[in-house]
């Protein structure tokens, strides 16, 4: 059997994300819907997932 430590990590890892997922759709409905302002506030919420991710050209681009 899992332990609790184990089932613990396994749903922060779901709720992060879930929480991912919802950044993305939150982006996706500010291109389509030509919201700048959300635009600007999710681009600002990607940028510290760009640089876990290895992205380092979009993170230094994304904050100008």
């Amino acid at each position: 059997m899992y332990s609790l430590a184990t089932k613990l990590r396994t749903a922060q890892l779901w709720l992060q994300y879930l929480l991912l997922v919802q950044l993305l759709k939150k982006f996706i409905i500010a291109k389509r819907t030509g919201d700048w302002h959300l635009h600007l506030s999710t681009t600002t919420a990607m940028l510290s997932v760009f640089a876990a991710a290895g992205h380092q050209n979009y993170a230094k681009s994304a904050r100008l």
